[in-house]
């Protein structure tokens, strides 16, 4: 299940990118609508998890799918779209502060599991919650293309 799915995000990731390439102006859109899906999504596995909605394997299947599908696939999109936003910045170094904040929160998160030895749940909450964390500041970002406008007037 887990390989199917990185397998999925491998290859939705070059299609995506490629989205990007051609539609280059509409990346706050696809990430809001990819935000949205992935919200209720978790909300559908948290709901599962908790036994509040009785579930099938193919359809628990399928949410843990698109929940990996929707983690990995939009990276180009987060990057592309930083890069956009925060342009005098190099990509490079925006790419390095990116990674390095997202292993930081990911370290933080598995050290709560370890150290905290009790119920697991919370986490699946915390997703929800950072999704639409991320959902309402994708909302607020002022969306702007001067590195790309630059890049197509050269």
């Amino acid at each position: 299940m887990n390989t199917i799915s990185i397998i999925i995000s491998c290859i939705l990731s070059l299609i995506m990118a490629r989205i990007i390439d051609l539609k280059g102006s509409y990346i706050k859109l696809f990430l809001i609508v990819l935000w949205v899906i992935g919200c209720i999504n978790l909300i559908i596995y948290s709901l599962i998890f908790t036994e509040i909605i009785s579930s099938s394997r193919e359809i628990l299947y399928t949410v843990i799918i698109i929940n990996g599908v929707l983690t990995c696939s939009p990276t180009p999109m987060y990057m592309e779209l930083a890069s956009e936003a925060f342009y005098p910045l190099s990509e490079g170094t925006l790419g390095l502060i990116l990674q390095t904040l997202s292993n930081l929160f990911g370290v933080v998160f598995v050290a709560l599991i370890a150290f905290q030895n009790a119920e697991t749940s919370w986490m699946n909450w915390c997703l929800i919650g950072s999704a639409i964390i991320g959902l309402i500041l994708a909302i607020f970002l002022n969306e702007s293309y001067l590195r790309s406008n630059l890049d197509k007037s050269i």
